[in-house]
């Protein structure tokens, strides 16, 4: 199995401006692909756990293009059906949470001075429950734990009024 060092991911993040780090599981448990690159534009990483990496790399480089390169799509949660048959959740995620699946970014930004914040790409079981809502099948928890933050980041642009 190979492994991107650090001078791995700078390069790549340099010519790329993002690379798409996976784990296929094994000894750290449930398939993670993570992002590494969207901290260098102060966004948060994608992070998606239990969805075959083969399934969302693409799509986790499709929205690095609309957020950082085409700024056609705004940062922060969304939700989407455009990718597959089934509604896909773009969530704030728990910082703490969604590092310990995180490696390789955790790794290489480690004495950095940045901090990655991370976005979980969530999809739902086979009734539409996600992970946070009663209800989602127990079957998946294993493969797609619940990363979201219990506080969602919404900007309040309106005026307070005299």
């Amino acid at each position: 199995m190979f492994q991107a060092s650090n001078q791995d991911i700078r390069e790549t993040i340099k010519r790329c401006g993002l690379i798409v780090l996976r784990d296929c599981g094994g000894e750290h448990g449930q398939v993670r692909t993570i992002t590494c690159g969207f901290t260098e534009h102060g966004l948060p990483e994608l992070i998606c756990l239990g969805l075959d990496s083969e399934l969302i790399w693409r799509r986790m480089n499709q929205v690095f293009h609309e957020m950082v390169i085409a700024k056609t799509r705004q940062p922060g949660p969304f939700v989407t059906d455009e990718w597959f048959s089934m509604s896909m959740h773009v969530v704030q995620a728990n910082r703490k949470l969604a590092a310990q699946y995180a490696y390789g970014t955790e790794r290489y930004y480690a004495g950095t001075g940045k901090t990655p914040q991370y976005m979980q790409m969530a999809w739902p079981d086979a009734t539409g429950k996600f992970p946070w809502e009663p209800g989602f099948a127990e079957e998946y928890r294993a493969r797609q734990p619940n990363l979201k933050s219990p506080v969602e980041l919404v900007s309040d642009i309106s005026t307070p009024s005299p």
